[in-house]
């Protein structure tokens, strides 16, 4: 049974920490009690590698493919169909497993809880989902979903950089293994090793719970004691201390690592420093970061970009406070070659200068305002916030240290500004675990043109091997192995999963009162009062409908730039410093769509947020920015140029489904290849093309000043404004702060379409699914997207199009896309801004087949029971408790975009209405009319381009 150890009063969190620990086998559970609805559990392990070979990652898939209770193949998908949770997952790290879910109804909390906690104690560990989902070796090659998953991720210069530089320092400890798996590792792991892997670290004295918000302690902690810790025995808690990783003899080592990214040339320069289970130590080391690489201006980031070493901050760059001791890491992205030794001379020598001169208490004061404003601002957005908690507790106490400690932010932050006040302390830090610490790499990471060759060699030669010596799964396995991944689960088996109907759907309403001014300048000017805790949400958004297309493409090179240079008053380091003083957050991003009714609508938008006291210096801030900003630094022009190219090839690996989708769905209108410039590989490409001409000298930093300057001066106009300002609502005078605030901007012209909308002509190629258009790399497995046109006759066509999406995504194309063909992942979503169906595949060891599949995919017929459970999932999204910042960007949306509480509510209705045959029939529709109507895109490797025979290939510098 459990014993209830310690109750805390967390004031933090509005309620109070239970913590138990179990009599007979010593599990651990840690509980914040509050009100928050959106309740919280995770089931973590400690899971400290002993080779690479991808154990952890493998049983982190595999747990949740059958268990005792639920033998079916995947309940992870199967609870999808009709959970409402805000969050479903599960995730690997150096030393630990969890497996975090929210969700804001109690019933739907109860099912996945009772589906982990089964998943972990009991899963099913069949050899057919080893096959599937960890690593297999049938028909002469290797494969599976884990396998494929890191095939993909080892062909990145920045995976290069980071397993790596863990390699060289933490020699000798568990975590100079790959806990991910290396592909030439994977391969060698056995289903008997697994077996004994999970046996060794899934005891439930190896498991901590953490729970967070409503939820009654002692029912979920009876299933647990009546269901898998009744009669146990305790067994080894492990618990890797920090300590083992310090290693006090390690002496700096420099190293040099290839891979197959074409130009890769990455001097990085890491320190191991204090340990992660402390939780002073974090704030420390993450506000360090902050301080010195925080933004463009901040001192070491501007050193490195000014140096001449390299032309950018490398990504890698910063913190990893999931590892056992914490790193700092500063170099370069595009290095100069030969000039290591010169590097890591300038990186010591920043930071001893820093040391020598001092940090800037103004810069210093400004990090600490930003974290007092992270923890004043209601939570909501991104992670759920007991996930967050979570995380930052987990550091701790898989460690060793007490839950409470780490969960205590505003403590812990007072405790970092008593020592800041004392003087020095940073300085110190920097001296005793930087400058005097010889636990240090310097990695070098290189190009090497025959990379893939000779991993495709070794791993040829892996399989020769085993079938000589009699080591690849027999006959009997493939066979088994093939009836497992083509037979359906018995409806017996289905029923075990439990289900949330339509009935336990509360009514959601997503109406927000806003007062509307329409100023005498012209520009809209929005009015939200809501709970706030003293913050202020502002939206800006500038009409960008009137700008040409040569000008649609220098946008995003204009926005990035306004957020990296200086202004006539204050020099780039000064402004990011006020920005971190004056604000919580503050960025801009073009944006471009379609309202409900089909109107256009392209867009600058700019986002801040701020403490109440705080907004006029705030707005006089951004006023400032976007009004006066140094375009004539060609340094910092240079330097955002560079760092946008950087950021795609940093995403690209990770993300280039989004990317692929973007790119066929660009063919189709003018807002849709509006989006591709702005965010897409055309801008990337766009991008390249400027860098190269302004190194050949066919274009002048002066004339791309220029051309910006006529560019900023043309958007930022107060008849081009639309504001909207969300806030505690006390008085008026904020109100009319923003008022002389939209003042400030010229009032320029009435903004009307350009000729851009009227004349567009599609410059993109349409790939057709039997001959995709390809964007290639250099290695690794496909990215593939589909996205088919479809002419919107109703709204009943549209919402059976987003039901039909959702029933596919879970259903058929998990099934055969990921389960069958091996991707890591697959989805479909219906595009409503541009009446598109898209389809998108994720790290996919097939090309064409999956687009067969796509298509296929609408020749199926959805059940009702299938059309009841996308239907539940579909609302029950509409759960998730909202934060102040997510309320206000909900109601601009309804403003901007027309997606009102009315035409929720209307959509609602029809999709509660819709049957198998509506759906049938709007799969007819789009395969009736696919001629002219669907495009195809992928990402994939050079070799499967030559191989299947593509409509047209682009390399991408990558």
């Amino acid at each position: 049974m459990f014993e209830l150890i310690r109750k805390t009063q967390m004031n933090e969190y509005e309620g109070q920490a239970l913590y138990y620990v179990h009599k007979e086998t010593s599990m651990e559970v840690f509980h914040i009690k509050n009100n928050d609805s959106e309740k919280t559990c995770v089931f973590m392990f400690s899971t400290p590698s002993e080779d690479s070979k991808g154990v952890a990652h493998i049983i982190e898939h595999t747990v949740l493919c059958g268990s005792k209770r639920f033998p079916v193949k995947d309940p992870f998908s199967q609870v999808l169909l009709t959970s409402v949770n805000t969050f479903l997952n599960a995730i690997t790290f150096c030393d630990k497993t969890m497996y975090p879910f929210s969700s804001p109804l109690e019933k739907d909390f109860d099912i996945l809880f009772d589906i982990y906690s089964d998943a972990v104690f009991s899963p099913l560990l069949r050899k057919e989902s080893f096959f599937q989902d960890g690593i297999r070796s049938f028909e002469g090659k290797f494969d599976g979903v884990v396998f494929n998953e890191m095939c993909g991720a080892r062909s990145t210069e920045d995976s290069a950089v980071q397993s790596n530089c863990t390699r060289e320092l933490y020699k000798g400890t568990p975590y100079e293994y790959d806990s991910g798996g290396d592909p030439l590792c994977i391969v060698d792991l056995t289903y008997e090793q697994y077996l004994e892997r999970y046996k060794k670290w899934y005891s439930p004295s190896n498991c901590r719970l953490f729970l967070f918000g409503d939820i009654d302690t002692e029912k979920y902690l009876n299933r647990l004691e009546e269901n898998y810790l009744k009669g146990r025995e305790k067994g080894e808690k492990i618990i890797p201390k920090s300590e083992l990783y310090m290693q006090e003899n390690a002496k700096p080592v420099r190293t040099t690592a290839f891979c197959p990214a074409p130009d890769a040339s990455s001097v990085v320069l890491t320190w191991l420093t204090t340990k992660s289970s402390d939780p002073l130590e974090v704030l420390t080391v993450s506000v360090l970061v902050d301080i010195l690489l925080g933004n463009p201006g901040a001192p070491l980031y501007k050193a490195i970009v000014e140096s001449g070493l390299g032309e950018d901050l490398n990504p890698q760059c910063g913190t990893d406070v999931d590892s056992p001791v914490l790193t700092f890491t500063a170099g370069f992205s595009h290095a100069k070659e030969g000039k290591e030794k010169e590097i890591e001379e300038f990186l010591i020598g920043q930071m001893r200068s820093i040391v020598q001169n001092g940090l800037d208490p103004v810069l210093v004061d400004a990090a600490i305002k930003r974290q007092e404003f992270k923890i004043q601002e209601i939570p909501g957005d991104g992670l759920p916030f007991g996930i967050s908690v979570c995380l930052r507790v987990a550091r701790s106490w898989l460690r060793g240290a007490m839950p409470e400690t780490a969960a205590l932010s505003i403590e812990r932050l007072e405790r970092l500004k008593e020592k800041v006040a004392q003087g020095h302390y940073f300085e110190s830090w920097i001296q005793k675990n930087i400058l005097d610490n010889p636990r240090r790499c310097l990695l070098t990471v290189k190009s090497d043109p025959s990379y893939d060759d000779k991993f495709q060699k070794t791993l040829s030669e892996k399989y020769e091997e085993k079938k000589k010596r009699g080591l690849l799964p027999s006959e009997e396995d493939r066979l088994s192995y093939e009836a497992f991944s083509q037979c359906e689960d018995s409806p017996e088996a289905l029923s075990t999963i439990g289900r949330i109907t339509i009935k336990d759907l509360p009514k959601i309403k997503r109406k927000y009162n806003q007062n509307y001014r329409r100023l005498e300048c012209g520009a809209k000017l929005y009015d939200m009062a809501l709970f706030t805790r003293g913050i202020v949400y502002l939206t800006c958004l500038f009409d960008t409908r009137g700008l040409k297309e040569d000008e649609k493409r220098l946008l995003p090179l204009l926005v990035r730039t306004l957020q990296m240079c200086g202004t006539k008053k204050h020099d780039y380091s000064q402004i990011g410093t006020l920005i971190k003083r004056h604000t919580g957050s503050f960025f801009l991003y073009p944006n471009t769509g379609r309202t409900v009714s089909g109107k256009v609508v392209s867009s600058v938008t700019m986002k801040a947020k701020m403490l109440s006291q705080e907004t006029g210096n705030a707005l006089s801030l951004i006023s400032e920015i976007l009004l006066t900003a140094d375009l004539e630094d060609y340094s910092r022009l240079k330097a955002a140029l560079s760092d946008m190219i950087t950021e795609f090839e940093a995403n690209y690996t990770y993300s280039a489904n989004a990317y692929a989708s973007m790119s066929c769905s660009s063919c189709f209108s003018d807002t849709a290849y509006e989006s591709e410039m702005n965010m897409g590989t055309t801008l990337w490409l766009y991008l390249n093309d400027l860098k190269k001409d302004l190194e050949e000298g066919k274009l002048s930093f002066k004339a791309l000043s220029e051309s910006l300057t006529k560019l900023r001066d043309k958007v930022f106009v107060q008849r081009a404004m639309t504001v909207q300002i969300g806030s505690d609502g006390k008085d008026g005078s904020l109100v009319q702060s923003v008022t002389a605030f939209i003042d400030t901007f010229p009032q320029g012209k009435f903004v009307r379409p350009s000729d851009y909308y009227r004349s567009f002509k599609s410059p993109s190629v349409m790939g057709t699914p039997e001959k995709p258009f390809a964007y290639s790399v250099s290695s690794g497995p496909a990215f593939n997207a589909m996205a088919i046109r479809f002419d919107r006759s109703s709204e009943k066509q549209y919402v059976s199009l987003v039901l039909l999406s959702s029933i596919l995504s879970s259903g058929y194309l998990w099934n055969m896309v990921r389960t069958v063909n091996g991707a890591y992942g697959v989805e479909c979503h219906v595009d409503g801004m541009e009446n598109l169906l898209v389809f998108s595949s994720y790290r996919d060891p097939n090309v064409l087949e999956t687009f067969k599949t796509y298509l296929s995919a609408l020749e199926t017929t959805c059940t009702e029971k299938e059309i009841e459970y996308a239907i539940v999932s579909i609302l029950g999204k509409e759960l998730r408790p909202l934060s102040p910042n997510s309320k206000c960007a909900e109601a601009f949306k309804q403003v901007i975009y027309g997606k009102t509480n009315a035409l929720y509510q209307r959509r609602r209705k029809i999709l509660m209405s819709l049957t198998a045959s509506d759906l049938k029939e709007s799969s007819r529709m789009l395969l009736d009319n696919l001629e002219g109507n669907v495009s195809a895109s992928v990402v994939c490797s050079r070799e499967t381009c030559k191989s299947t025979g593509m409509l047209s290939v682009v390399a991408l510098p990558i």
